[in-house]
């Protein structure tokens, strides 16, 4: 027998290779992807939640400030009408917060 009966002659699918290889390939890409984002949007998310904090810390301060304003102004109302009327009667006002149902 010669050397060249021994050669495999049997057909070679190349492109079922090739397809398998870039298949291999764009799901490697795939997941590459998909965890580059997720670490993306996690720090985003964890940016965001960072930022809810600062804004609701500054908020929750203001509104004690304005409760301190608040207080110091119907002192300040009731001081003076007792001083005009000489009654220490609760001064009654709407309520800014209700707005009436028409």
């Amino acid at each position: 027998m010669t050397p060249a009966s021994k050669l495999d002659t049997a057909p070679i699918d190349v492109h079922a290779e090739v397809a398998a290889a870039v298949e291999a390939a764009i799901e490697s890409e795939r997941e590459f992807t998909t965890q580059v984002l997720a670490e993306l949007v996690a720090e985003l998310r964890a940016q965001a939640n960072d930022d809810l904090e600062r804004a609701t810390r500054m908020l929750t301060c203001e509104l004690a400030e304005l409760r301190a304003t608040l207080g110091e102004l119907r002192a300040t109302i009731a001081a003076e009408r007792i001083e005009r009327t000489g009654k220490a009667e609760p001064l009654d006002l709407p309520n800014p917060l209700r707005r009436e149902m028409n």
